[in-house]
């Protein structure tokens, strides 16, 4: 993961000023803006608990990922989506196995966990294809992503 950053921070460098193509059209794009707003929930969810530190943070990524797919161009906008959204997946697995302990929650997170790589994984390669339909898997990662959430926080608010 390390190495992925740096070498989008060198790409980043490179294409920085080049803020003209379009990675998708707003026709795919505003679906993403819409599940990207879905992290709210668990965000909003984590605050009337009381559980501020990893409410900010899925704040924070749910803003960040609105801003970038709303104009979804080559630039800082989708590289700093790229880099804060690993940080917080990074966060969230670790606060998952720290914190998780229910086992029906366990077994959901884990299987959740599973299909979120997969749901990403196609949603990348048939972009790569360029097949019109990869947002639609990108918006279940996002949805999947959502769910994970809430079980982590309720995770926190239990422990």
């Amino acid at each position: 993961m390390i190495k992925d950053i740096f070498i989008l921070l060198i790409k980043m460098d490179n294409n920085i000023n080049n803020c003209e193509d379009y990675i998708a059209p707003w026709k795919q794009t505003k679906y993403l803006v819409l599940s990207s707003s879905f992290f709210l929930f668990p965000c909003f969810y984590g605050y009337y608990y009381k559980v501020y530190w990893y409410s900010n943070t899925i704040f924070l990524a749910s803003i960040i990922s609105i801003n970038y797919w709303r104009d979804a161009k080559y630039c800082w906008r989708r590289y700093l989506d790229l880099i804060y959204s690993k940080i917080v997946f990074v966060i969230s697995v670790t606060t998952g196995i720290m914190y998780i302990k229910y086992y029906l929650h366990l077994i959901i997170a884990y299987v959740f966990l599973f299909l979120i790589f997969c749901s990403y994984s196609l949603s990348e390669l048939l972009y790569c294809r360029k097949n019109n339909n990869w947002y639609v898997y990108h918006m279940i990662f996002h949805m999947l992503m959502t769910y994970e959430q809430f079980i982590i926080i309720n995770s926190l608010i239990e422990n």
